[in-house]
């Protein structure tokens, strides 16, 4: 009974394992794309040609995550057609591979002109996989080759944990490839145009930020960062974004006016063109605070009277006429 017991611990702990690592595969996906399209996507990329055997090993990769994605796909169909029914512990796997091969072909580009790495999630799944795999592949040569009993509730392996090992470490020693890179095309980069880039980088840290960075003031902390070690200057403090100069108003306003050209042009109207949108989000803003200060002034004056008549009476059938709204 403890090994049945011991097994279903086991199932139930790899489908949870599969379940995160299809949650947090999805997620990453989803993330880098609202980022990528706040940035807009147009940024001009001003680095040299890749390096080209850092090329082979970033092709090589992908090739690998698509073979083990067909594995995967090609084994869940078999199981499906052989027993007409769906296999969650052959599903998943197959999921978090076609995620993680989705996630490979969408960062080929980045990783390959910008120099970057592999993203963490995808190397953390290489990782878990290429341990998983062969563990199984051990387990099953120690009981093959040495006729020693495993325990029950260990997962036993089959042709596609077989096939996918070795692509499995070599998807490891292809990110750890890309990885060392990575360190020595920074220590070869001069250090006064990283300290430019960084100036850059703080300078325009607003128009970069999210919505959450802005609501919290979190694009500010390497200003606070600056603070605390020595006395802020001028410099220090990061310029105004782009959409708040002149420049921008000038051009928005020059935009609103060439709509306008074939109607009957006015200035005012131009410039409530051009400028209702901010009005708006403004005013979105402004009922929001002020409908956040009637309620927690309500919700303060609901509070005293409750605790009010607590410390008074013990009666619970005098609560509804107290919290009623004076």
């Amino acid at each position: 009974m403890n090994w049945v017991l011991l097994s279903g611990l086991m199932d139930l702990s790899l489908k949870l394992v599969n379940v995160a690592f299809f949650m947090l595969l999805l997620t990453w996906i989803m993330v880098d794309f609202l980022k990528r399209r706040r940035e807009g996507g147009d940024k001009e990329l001003k680095h040299g040609a890749s390096d080209r055997k850092s090329t082979v090993f970033a092709k090589i990769t992908v090739i690998s995550n698509v073979i083990i994605t067909t594995f995967h796909l090609g084994f869940c169909f078999y199981e499906f057609w052989k027993l007409k029914t769906i296999i969650i512990e052959a599903v998943f796997p197959a999921m978090n591979w076609t995620l993680a091969c989705f996630i490979a072909l969408y960062s080929l580009s980045r990783t390959l002109r910008e120099h970057k790495r592999w993203p963490p999630v995808l190397i953390l799944w290489w990782v878990f996989s290429s341990i998983f795999y062969s563990l199984l592949v051990f387990l099953y040569l120690l009981t093959r080759l040495k006729s020693i009993q495993v325990p029950d509730f260990l997962p036993e392996a089959n042709i596609i944990d077989f096939a996918s090992f070795p692509l499995s470490i070599l998807l490891c020693f292809n990110a750890l490839h890309i990885n060392s890179n990575k360190k020595q095309q920074e220590l070869e980069q001069p250090l006064l145009r990283k300290k430019a880039n960084d100036g850059c980088k703080d300078a325009d840290a607003f128009s970069s930020a999210g919505i959450w960075s802005r609501a919290t003031f979190k694009w500010l902390n390497p200003l606070f960062k600056k603070g605390r070690v020595k006395t802020l200057e001028i410099l220090d403090v990061p310029s105004i974004p782009k959409s708040e100069t002149a420049d921008e108003a000038a051009s928005s306003l020059q935009e609103s006016l060439r709509k306008q050209k074939d109607e009957t042009s006015s200035l005012p109207n131009a410039i409530l063109q051009a400028i209702w949108r901010p009005l708006a989000i403004n005013a979105v803003f402004a009922g929001n605070s002020c409908s956040f200060g009637h309620i927690k002034t309500f919700l303060v004056s609901v509070w005293q009277k409750f605790t009010c008549f607590c410390s008074m009476s013990q009666d619970s059938t005098q609560l509804l006429p107290i919290l009623a709204p004076s």
